[in-house]
């Protein structure tokens, strides 16, 4: 996928350079024989609801957001590792952890201006140069490499929610959860949307 939009990218910038600019986060879900696969770049995520043994409700968060926020923190080491040299490769900006000042996400699907020399170079959106850095990329500043997990399904895992980074930046795991725990469901993605363009509404 990421091959393909790249080719895009490359293909188009002359006409339309602000391709360069636009990415996503990108969360993928096999079911197979009674498994559950799933890979993942950004921080788009999954939410499992399940009964514990002793029958109670609880959730498991399935897949890691990939960020430099706070939690996160070896994700944040990690880009520091990769590029020793540049000390502006996190840094926090506008209340956020973010690399380079500008992304929130260390991985996605495109975003060539992070990844790419050309694209940095030519982008109307420029990228932050380090003193200390080179003016183009030895390394990209982001991954398309997703991280990838299976796991069991069980009698006891009740249902799975997928959503956005932005979702999850108004909701909580356990809100969301217990939307889907307590209501019906059927037209039970609008409920959880609503829900959450209510709080962005406040």
């Amino acid at each position: 996928m990421e091959e393909l939009f790249m080719t895009d990218v490359e293909e188009g910038n002359q006409q339309q350079p602000e391709l360069a600019l636009v990415g996503s986060s990108c969360l993928f879900c096999i079911v197979w024989r009674g498994s559950l696969y799933i890979a993942n770049v950004g921080d788009s995520r999954a939410v499992m609801g399940y009964l514990d043994p002793f029958n109670r409700f609880n959730i498991r968060q399935l897949v890691e957001d990939h960020n430099a926020r706070n939690r996160n923190r070896h994700i944040k080491k990690e880009l520091e590792k990769l590029h020793p040299k540049d000390p502006t490769t996190v840094t926090y900006n506008f209340d956020a952890w973010r690399v380079r000042g500008i992304s929130e996400i260390s991985s996605c699907i495109r975003n060539a201006y992070l990844k790419r020399a050309p694209f940095t170079l030519t982008s109307s959106f420029r990228v932050p140069q380090s003193e200390l850095a080179p003016s183009d990329f030895s390394q990209p500043l982001l991954s398309a490499e997703p991280a990838i997990s299976s796991r069991v399904l069980n009698d006891v895992d009740k249902f799975i929610i997928f959503g956005s980074g932005g979702l999850w930046k108004l909701l909580s795991n356990w809100q969301a959860a217990e939307i889907v725990h307590t209501n019906p469901r059927d037209g039970i993605a609008k409920r959880i949307l609503m829900t959450a363009l209510q709080i962005a509404a406040k």
